[in-house]
């Protein structure tokens, strides 16, 4: 077995164009691509990058007929290298910024409720602090986690995910901010919105709208009707989007779920009514995420004081939310 040289040879040896050179091999695939795009020859790639596997001591790529297919190593330094790039460039972007005397750009990812509800309250504290530049990507969650990942966005205001569990070796941190409940919801009119008390059992029978299956929402309805011993119902219709779900429910085509923060930013609060269903469901917590190298640098550090300046302003009782300790515990750093 090959030995690993230690840290301090591998970055005697390093230099950012091999950073470069390992991005543009990942997204290109091949030797000749990734010379064309970096306007080197095809054997001078060849030569850093069989340079670099022996500085790091191990294959970063296997070469095979259709191209090179990143080893399990090479995939973690592939990732690495990718987010020491737009590291570099977000460096250079801030200089620039301070120098015209204007905001670093901030790159948030968020879920559709949290950009409803939370981050509005969040950008305006940070507008109220210093000039603001923001660029907000809304979705779902893994593939913000991926995008953050590679570094196209600093941080993420999502819900807490296993997905963020088996990420931990790839440098992410996360701080748990809340918990959000969904809430089951049916048009003003509808003859349930009068019942006190309503069972699993008694709403499975009712037509519904609901997110696709991937949907961390429709998930949590899903298990709550297994847990009362229920087949999950099928929904009459599908849709992503919590806002257009609102409407639709509304409208009276059939009950839902929803996280509790769709129904305080409604347009039409009295369209749609709570059931009251128990028990209730708590969805997985809200986190703020990052990368651990960033823990300490002035945007995360802003962006941190923002949503806890926003969150203790807020009334546990009247929004409905459960908010988790500010502070960062050892095993989420």
């Amino acid at each position: 077995m090959a030995t690993i040289p230690d840290a301090g040879r591998l970055l005697a040896h390093l230099r950012f164009r091999h950073l470069q050179m390992l991005a543009a091999l990942d997204q290109t695939g091949g030797v000749r691509r990734a010379a064309e795009r970096l306007n080197l020859t095809q054997p001078a790639i060849s030569k850093a990058l069989t340079e670099l596997e022996g500085a790091f001591g191990f294959a970063l790529f296997e070469r095979t007929r259709r191209g090179l297919i990143p080893t399990a190593q090479g995939h973690v330094v592939l990732r690495g290298a990718a987010v020491l790039v737009n590291e570099a460039r977000q460096l250079h972007a801030e200089a620039q910024a301070a120098e015209a005397n204007e905001g670093a750009l901030l790159r948030i990812g968020t879920i559709p409720f949290i950009a409803l509800s939370l981050l509005p309250r969040v950008l305006a504290a940070l507008a109220s602090r210093s000039r603001l530049r923001a660029v907000i990507e809304e979705g779902a969650v893994p593939p913000l986690v991926d995008r953050l990942r590679h570094g196209d966005l600093d941080a993420l205001i999502t819900t807490y995910s296993p997905v963020l569990d088996a990420d931990q070796a790839g440098g992410l941190a996360w701080e748990s901010l809340f918990v959000e409940r969904a809430v089951i919801i049916a048009a003003a009119n509808h003859p349930l919105a009068r019942r006190r008390k309503l069972s699993w059992t008694e709403i499975a029978r009712e037509p519904w709208v609901l997110p696709g299956r991937r949907a961390l929402i429709r998930q949590a309805i899903e298990g709550a009707f297994r847990r009362a011993g229920l087949t999950p119902p099928e929904p009459t219709i599908e849709c992503t989007a919590a806002p257009t779900n609102l409407q639709l429910i509304a409208a009276g085509l059939g009950i839902g779920a929803v996280p509790e923060a769709v129904i305080r930013t409604a347009r039409r609060p009295g369209a749609v009514v709570q059931l009251a269903v128990e028990p209730t469901i708590d969805l997985p917590q809200v986190s703020l995420v990052y990368h651990r190298i960033a823990t300490d640098q002035d945007r995360i550090v802003r962006l941190r004081e923002a949503i806890h300046s926003v969150l203790g302003k807020r009334s546990r009782r009247k929004d409905g939310w459960q908010i988790l300790p500010p502070s960062l515990s050892a095993g989420n750093r």
